[in-house]
């Protein structure tokens, strides 16, 4: 049964069994994301702090070596009752147990440090490829990889932390069984040999047992994902639930899932109880191994008994690290999942950007030429598509804005008016022709429900800048001419942070947007039903404020009374043809006719 992932949009993305695997694509996936960060341009600081983890392991090796070593002179020195001899062994031997676990903790500082500038760094990466070239807008729309934003956040921290630990706990243990092996060999081959096996069984009972954990892993990863989504899904549509009273129904929706990564929960639980029995099983025979091979020679009088403790201790230590290797196993399974949701988001970015260049030359996906810094808006043969290619919406559009006019795009929904300025803006861009466009610092965008940033009310009112030494004085008097006058002091200042899209109306939301106009003082305005939420009179003192900027408008809209602000007007039908292109301001009654016809 494959487990549902949900999309960024809510739908489901169907696993890949390979994505189950520790085979060769995922080690090739796992080198892709750890070369960017190793060989990057500065990494010596992070080789640097690897250097110093390999040496607190190694110390804590060799340590170890010696602990044991003189482990069996103090129990010499006991049995012989010397004394003096005993207490001085006793007390280095309390110091280096010191330097033992003080050296285990400066591992775990500087690996602490590593995991989170590597983190830092790795989501840095991963912001600025999703938001570079509209990368996170083109991820929306193919709907091909599920939670970008889930991805970014929550699975970096777990890869590092996970890649962090090899030399901590493979490193760090492996050399520690090498010193005890050693002195293991010196005192009893036969311990040594049998040594040599159990680390190599467990090693292998631990792959095989721990590789169905990586699919549990990933069921559960993805179970998570979509119990989360579940909820933003709410939060967003808070208000449109409300009014359906679609409480129970969301309650429904939302326990099936809750209940689903409950269900993955459970069952990694149940396996990983299995695995600890399988582990107290190994534990039981490596404490009854060293004794049962050790003493016998005690016995024939060929060790001393100080040997026997020194075997002892050196049995325990290699149990010890033993434990770590083990530990990372386990940890490399959960972090499994996470290897391949980040590799799989790094391949959507490459692809992307591969494919950018080889886009505008392919014949087998036709795209629009888009050229930017040209003096008006030109389109010329314009033939436009869905970006997956399901619809055509209009062909052969010729049309030109000359600067200072205002363009007013009329046509029953679906035939493709949002559509054309999302072409004029360069975000869809499957078709054929060619879209003239200004340089995009001259441009600016006014959706029906406008985009609220993060941060203070001053952001909001520059947005897309992000500094302008505009003034308070002066935004003020912004507001006040959108009829937002007191907005600042209700909210406690510009500087005033908010969730602005969830505390104003939607109809304060575009007045907002009409704001950026003014204090941006764009060449070239595209309103997509901009003022839908605002009364008639509103809206009439919006565009009056629009028309005195001289900005050249490109308007989509379906009220009747937007037609008397605008002097050019395109009326697209049904079949996605242009029927006429009006420019004669006394034929205004023709183009409410049609978009009476369009609401009516």
């Amino acid at each position: 049964m494959s487990s549902p992932e949900a999309g960024s949009s809510g739908s489901h993305v169907q696993s890949d069994p390979q994505n189950f695997r520790l085979n060769a694509l995922f080690f090739r996936r796992l080198g892709g994301l750890l070369r960017p960060y190793w060989f990057r341009k500065g990494a010596w600081l992070s080789w640097a702090m690897l250097l110093v983890m390999t040496f607190a392991g190694s110390t804590y090796s060799i340590v170890g070596g010696v602990v044991s070593t003189l482990t069996a002179r103090q129990a010499d020195a006991l049995v012989a009752k010397q004394v003096g001899q005993y207490w001085w062994f006793w007390g280095l031997l309390t110091g280096l147990v010191v330097l033992r676990y003080l050296t285990i903790n400066l591992q775990n500082y500087v690996s602490a440090r590593l995991n989170l500038g590597w983190r830092q760094w790795l989501s840095t990466e991963l912001i600025d490829r999703y938001l570079r070239n509209k990368t996170y807008y083109q991820i929306n729309i193919d709907r091909d990889l599920d939670n970008p934003d889930q991805r970014i956040q929550e699975s970096v921290f777990p890869f590092c932390d996970a890649m962090t630990q090899v030399p901590q706990r493979v490193m760090t243990a492996g050399i520690d069984i090498m010193v005890q092996v050693v002195i293991l060999m010196a005192i009893s081959p036969a311990m040594f040999v049998a040594t040599l096996v159990f680390t190599a069984v467990q090693a292998v009972l631990t792959l095989v047992v721990y590789k169905p954990l990586i699919r549990l892993q990933w069921n559960s990863t993805i179970s998570e994902a979509d119990f989360r989504y579940g909820l933003l899904h709410v939060r967003d549509n808070a208000e449109t639930v409300a009014f359906y009273r679609g409480e129970e129904a969301e309650r429904k929706h939302l326990l099936a899932r809750l209940t689903d990564a409950v269900k993955r929960q459970l069952d990694i639980k149940y396996y990983q109880i299995r695995v600890n029995i399988f582990y107290q099983i190994l534990e039981i025979v490596w404490d009854v191994m060293p004794m049962f091979l050790i003493a016998p020679l005690f016995f024939q009088g060929h060790i001393s008994f100080g040997a026997i403790a020194q075997g002892a201790a050196a049995a325990m230590m290699i149990k010890q690290s033993l434990g770590l290797f083990s530990q990372f196993i386990p940890i490399l399974s959960a972090a499994a999942p996470n290897v391949v949701r980040l590799a799989e988001i790094q391949e959507k970015f490459d692809r992307l950007d591969a494919d950018a260049p080889r886009d505008e030359k392919s014949s087998r996906t036709p795209r629009i030429n888009l050229v930017r810094g040209a003096e008006m808006v030109r389109l010329q043969d314009l033939s436009l598509t869905t970006p997956g290619g399901e619809q055509s919406l209009f062909r052969n559009l010729d049309l030109t804005v000359p600067n200072s006019r205002r363009l007013l795009i009329t046509g029953q929904t679906g035939v493709g008016k949002s559509s054309l300025l999302r072409a004029i803006a360069g975000l869809w861009n499957r078709g054929n022709g060619v879209v003239e466009v200004p340089s995009s610092d001259k441009m600016l965008f006014l959706p029906q429900k406008p985009y609220m940033v993060l941060g203070d009310l001053r952001s909001q009112l520059i947005y897309p800048r992000q500094e302008s030494d505009i003034s308070d004085e002066a935004l003020e008097k912004v507001l006040e001419r959108v009829r937002l006058g007191g907005l600042a002091q209700r909210f406690g200042g510009f500087q005033s942070e908010r969730d602005w899209a969830r505390v104003l109306s939607l109809g304060e939301q575009q007045r907002i947007a009409f704001a950026r106009i003014l204090t941006n003082r764009p060449s070239y305005v595209l309103l997509d039903e901009a003022t839908s939420a605002v009364d008639l009179a509103t809206e009439e003192l919006l565009y009056q404020l629009l028309l005195e900027t001289g900005a050249t408008v490109i308007s989509v809209a379906h009220r009747t009374s937007v037609v008397q602000f605008h002097d050019m007007t395109l009326h697209l039908d049904a079949n996605g043809h242009k029927i006429r292109m009006r420019t004669d301001e006394q034929e205004s009654s023709y183009v409410r006719s049609q978009i009476s016809e369009q609401v009516g």
